[in-house]
């Protein structure tokens, strides 16, 4: 998905992870953002981002719904056993305005950010965690799965 092309569709999820992308590559300066690619061998971000040649790296998960929210918290990379192999030093999770009253239910180690119509508020910052070697090699394995994918082909 493009950083620059916004989706129609305001209150859709595609919305959020294109503006979470361009959150990314504007605010949080990030030289490299992926959104929704599939790669690598573990979670698949809605968007993430490298900064500082890749030494560090921001993960957005984009949740339009509570159910959604509840169903992401199940997830083996959500649990306290998993998360330094999670994806992200730091971690967000990007909700429409007015979707939580209440941002307890939300791991105190991710950061929060509320999207009102175009514009992108931090709640509250993430904590930044240190990777482990699976987490960085997961990572290196979603940017190598991204560059396999635009590689220009064999020109004979």
């Amino acid at each position: 998905m493009s950083v620059e092309k916004l989706p129609v569709d305001v209150g859709s999820h595609a919305f959020l992870v294109a503006r979470a992308a361009q959150w990314l590559k504007n605010t949080r300066k990030c030289a490299v953002v992926l959104s929704e690619h599939v790669g690598g061998y573990s979670e698949t971000p809605d968007a993430i981002g490298w900064k500082c040649g890749g030494r560090h790296s921001i993960l957005v998960e984009c949740k339009n719904s509570r159910a959604d929210f509840f169903r992401d918290k199940k997830k083996i990379w959500r649990s306290t056993l998993m998360e330094h192999d999670a994806l992200g030093m730091q971690r967000y999770y990007m909700f429409p305005k007015g979707l939580f009253l209440d941002y307890s239910m939300v791991n105190p180690k991710w950061g929060i950010l509320e999207l009102s119509g175009n514009r992108v508020k931090v709640i509250r910052d993430a904590f930044k965690h240190v990777r482990s070697d699976f987490s960085l090699k997961s990572e290196i394995s979603l940017l190598w799965s991204k560059l396999r994918k635009l590689q220009v082909p064999n020109v004979r």
